[in-house]
C-alpha cells in the first residue's frame, strides 16, 4: 500500500529549489566609484577637480587668498590664489613668483599642495592671467607652469588649472 504525499512537503522542495533558481540567475555587479565630470579643474602630478573654494581676507593682512580644494581627504590636494586683493572686476593680472615682496595690485602669486608633492610654488617668469569675474565670482585659465615644492628633495612639477569659484 503507497502513502498519499502530504501536498505541503512537496510544495517546500519546489518553492527553495524556484528562490535558489532566482537568486543564483541575478546580476551580481561591483559597487564602482562615481566618474566626476567638471570643467572645474587643476593638474598637478594628477587632476584634481574642484568641490569647494572659499576666500581668506585677513585685516591687516596685505595679501587675500582664494583657496580651492579637491575632495580627496584624507590626501586634500589645494589650489591656492594669492592677490593683493581679490578681483572685483574682470582684467589682466600678472603670476609672478613669490619673492615675499608685498604684491602689486594687479600681481598675483600661485601655491599648491598634494599628498604626493607636498607644498609647491610658482618658479616661472611673469606671465599674464586673464581674470573674469562674473557675480562677483573669480574664474581663471592658468597654462601649463613650473611648480616646485619647497622640500628641496622633491623636483619640479607642472600645474595647468581652469578653476572658478563655486
Amino acid at each position: 500500500m503507497m502513502t498519499a504525499l502530504k501536498p505541503k512537503l512537496i510544495l517546500l522542495p519546489l518553492i527553495s529549489l524556484l528562490a535558489l533558481a532566482l537568486l543564483a540567475g541575478c546580476k551580481k555587479t561591483a559597487v564602482l566609484p562615481v566618474k566626476r565630470i567638471s570643467d572645474n579643474t587643476w593638474s598637478l602630478d594628477g587632476k584634481h577637480f574642484v568641490t569647494a573654494s572659499n576666500r581668506i581676507i585677513t585685516a591687516g593682512e596685505p595679501e587675500s587668498e582664494i583657496v580651492f580644494q579637491d575632495s580627496y581627504i584624507p590626501d586634500l590636494a589645494i589650489l591656492v590664489l594669492i592677490f593683493k586683493n581679490i578681483p572685483t572686476s574682470s582684467g589682466t593680472y600678472k603670476l609672478i613668483r613669490d619673492t615675499l615682496e608685498p604684491l602689486g595690485d594687479k600681481e598675483m602669486n600661485l601655491v599648491s599642495k598634494a599628498s604626493d608633492t607636498g607644498s609647491c610654488t610658482y618658479i616661472g617668469e611673469p606671465i599674464d592671467i586673464q581674470v573674469t569675474v562674473t557675480g562677483g565670482k573669480v574664474k581663471l585659465t592658468i597654462p601649463e607652469v613650473n611648480m616646485k615644492s619647497y622640500d628641496p628633495s622633491k623636483p619640479a612639477y607642472e600645474l595647468s588649472a581652469a578653476v572658478y569659484e563655486r
